[in-house]
């Protein structure tokens, strides 16, 4: 197994930023891979091999990211060189570094989604390569076209690129329809066994929000080609469902599993507080069969 470690080589500048490298030993050889992160001395806490920052750092964000990506970076490395040791082989330091490199121009998301693009072509498939294409463009400018590697697509980062959407007044389905398209990316890196299944797209606070936002929206333009004056929501639908369910017959345990309550009691709980109007009708008649 080979050593890695992150290191820092100050800048024969003064006042100047230094570069992060790793450094990498394997059988007493010793190798270096340089990288684009650059901090100043101050931002380097060598006990720890890291970089540090303050609260009150205008470069705060900048570093945090940086250690970020270093973290990405090395378990990469640690990942590379334990699938070359179990293949049973010799390998040396400079191949852990070939595979990084190669690993990081395969396998980031910008060069993935262009190789899957071209083979779309070749096959024919032209509009679901425009539709591939139309989503990379969008990303690269959510990124401002700083690629990202395909193991180092979060939910967090996910979830950033959706509030950059809504902040530009983009439609609900517009933007379901571009994170469709990078989970289907991500999905097939996945079964062509090149990271591991993190699940981005999975953030359920995240999708259950966004599910009942599309389906408000929805509503709101069912409402306005029926001619519906009352506010669609949700929770009305819900409400409707249930009602019309009621006055069907349809049994409790039924209506209880579509509205995915926990119990039959918490089912009739909420039917108790239904429209009553069919209740009101009956009494009508009665009242009148009196007179």
């Amino acid at each position: 197994m080979a050593s890695i470690k992150v290191k820092f080589r100050p800048s024969t500048v003064a006042d100047h930023e230094g570069t992060i490298y790793y450094q990498i030993i394997h059988e007493r050889k010793v190798r270096q891979l340089l990288t684009e992160y650059k901090v100043f001395p101050i931002e380097w806490e060598e006990n720890r091999s890291m970089v540090t920052t303050t609260q009150k750092s205008e470069r705060k964000s900048f570093i945090l990211s940086i250690r970020e990506r270093i973290r990405w970076d090395v378990e990469r490395l640690i990942k590379i060189d334990r699938k070359l040791d179990a293949n049973g082989l010799s390998y040396t330091a400079d191949d852990v570094i070939d595979e990084f490199n190669r690993y990081a121009h395969e396998y980031s998301l910008f060069n993935f989604m262009e190789s899957i693009i071209a083979k779309l072509k070749q096959n024919g498939k032209i509009r679901t390569s425009e539709t591939y294409k139309s989503t990379l463009n969008s990303f690269k400018k959510f990124r401002q076209d700083e690629d990202i590697m395909l193991d180092c697509l979060t939910s967090e980062i996910m979830e950033a690129y959706e509030a950059w959407h809504h902040k530009r007044g983009v439609a609900p389905n517009t933007i379901s329809f571009y994170t469709r398209i990078l989970r289907a990316v991500y999905n097939r890196a996945v079964e062509d066994d090149f990271i591991e299944n993190r699940n981005p797209g999975l953030n359920e606070r995240c999708t259950y929000r966004n599910t009942g936002y599309n389906i408000n929206h929805s509503l709101k333009r069912i409402a306005g080609m029926v001619g519906v004056t009352i506010p669609l929501t949700l929770y009305v639908a819900r409400h409707s469902w249930a009602s019309a369910a009621k006055a069907k017959g349809i049994p409790l345990s039924v209506i209880s599993e579509g509205m995915g309550h926990d119990s039959e009691a918490t089912t009739q709980i909420y039917l108790a507080s239904l429209d009553t109007s069919v209740v009101d009708k009956a009494n009508s008649l009665i009242l009148k069969s009196l007179k």
